[in-house]
């Protein structure tokens, strides 16, 4: 498969995941402890599918952004989402604290493959999986 040539602006503050300015937006805010990245999420009342349980959307989109962010403190500049598989294994409910961790497990000229986890503050695990990203650009320094 052909990647196609993108321009990204990567100064956008409006991600729905982690933007600070995006008024509907997660307002994620990941950090990189040297070995992975590590992020703390509090849904509310409008996360929510079943009443009182985060959507598994929200959930998906967690992951996906600290998997994303464990490729680019690797030191890529770009990367887009290939593949992902994420496992649920318990509900996660709402106004509770979701511990989010992810971290590369290999790398290639091309391709970043990560392991993402969602837990909560007790560590029970409430999904955790796998990405693969293509890698749009040469391993540089990532600042997070």
């Amino acid at each position: 498969m052909k990647i196609p040539e993108i321009e990204v602006d990567f100064s956008s503050k409006l991600c729905f995941a982690c933007g600070e300015d995006n008024p509907i937006g997660l307002k994620l805010k990941p950090f990189y402890d040297g070995e992975k990245v590590r992020a703390e999420f509090i849904a509310g009342e409008f996360h929510q599918g079943w009443d009182n349980m985060i959507h598994g959307g929200i959930l998906y989109t967690l992951f996906d952004e600290v998997t994303a962010y464990a490729m680019l403190c690797r030191g890529f500049d770009f990367g887009l989402t290939a593949k992902s598989e994420l496992r649920f294994k318990q509900l996660a409910p709402i106004k509770q604290p979701i511990q989010i961790s992810a971290w590369v497990t290999k790398t290639s000229r091309r391709l970043v493959e990560t392991k993402g986890v969602l837990a909560l503050k007790n560590n029970t695990v409430i999904a955790e999986g796998t990405s693969l990203f293509y890698a749009l650009g040469q391993p540089k320094k990532a600042i997070l």
